[in-house]
């Protein structure tokens, strides 16, 4: 080969005082990419785990020119399908607890792939960042890959959300899932591809996949699947929402090989479960 919509009433008879006005969300920038220009407007704050380390927790700004769709916020692969749809264009910010590190990703459906900088010491740190508010300034200019030139400017000042509240998988949640078609569906993709056999994987594949069979680069993209296939020790819960089947899971990560949790984002292909995203 991974709701936030703020809407405010202000009547005319309402005064708002200029302690609580300081207070509000509020956002402006732009993103320039190749020399055409995209007004930023709207920012939305979160604490979040980062994709592919969910031990630990950053804050998260996005400032954008469109409101983030609410199912887009799910999960950061959902967030990227938004992009690619043109749903959300803009800048995505993410800073350590400390303030002293930030990745910044270019939100674009233009971009092929995705083009970042990072920034840490002294000059990257907001001029606010506590658990519940955030408030900064984020200037760049790079140039990705793929020769795209982007820049941006962006001024924010937000209330920082708290990751929602889950209750903890349990012991019937667990054994639902080993009972679920998507966690079975799953459990057949990964034995047919650690044990290399295509056929096994092409048997419980959608016709989307199995079309695919006969080009050129399909063998040697399976054979790097392995790599990239997470072998679970643990199934802990399975959710469903939107069409889509997400596994709760406890398996080595595909970086460093220490065990830790991470989801199976399954989906409907026709008749059968198949695999959308994975972080571990």
């Amino acid at each position: 080969m991974s709701s936030w919509l703020l809407c405010g009433l202000l009547t005319a008879s309402l005064v708002v005082p200029a302690s609580l006005a300081a207070q509000s969300d509020r956002a402006s920038g732009r993103l320039t990419i190749d020399g055409d220009t995209i007004v930023l407007r709207h920012v939305l704050a979160r604490r979040v785990a980062p994709l592919f380390d969910k031990d630990k927790v950053v804050t998260q700004v996005l400032i954008t020119a469109q409101p983030v769709p609410a199912d887009a916020l799910e999960d950061a692969w959902a967030l990227i399908g938004a992009v690619r749809e043109d749903k959300v264009t803009g800048l995505q910010l993410e800073y350590e607890q400390d303030g002293r590190s930030v990745t910044a990703q270019f939100l674009s459906s233009r971009l092929a792939g995705t083009v970042s900088v990072s920034r840490s010491g002294s000059s990257a740190v907001p001029t606010e960042l506590t658990a519940t508010r955030t408030a900064g300034t984020f200037e760049a200019k790079t140039t990705s890959l793929e020769d795209y030139t982007v820049a941006v400017s962006a001024t924010w000042s937000a209330r920082v959300m708290a990751p929602p509240v889950v209750a903890e998988p349990t012991a019937a949640d667990a054994a639902a899932a080993l009972e679920h078609p998507a966690v079975k569906a799953w459990q057949a993709i990964a034995r047919a591809i650690h044990a290399g056999d295509k056929a096994a994987l092409l048997a419980v594949a959608p016709a989307s996949i199995k079309s695919m069979a006969s080009q050129p680069d399909f063998d040697a993209g399976f054979a790097g699947m392995k790599d990239m296939t997470p072998l679970v020790s643990r199934y802990l819960r399975v959710t469903e929402r939107n069409g889509k089947a997400i596994i709760e899971a406890e398996a080595p990560g595909l970086m460093d090989k220490k065990t830790k949790r991470g989801t199976i984002t399954m989906v409907r292909d026709g008749a059968v479960w198949w695999v959308e995203t994975m972080t571990f």
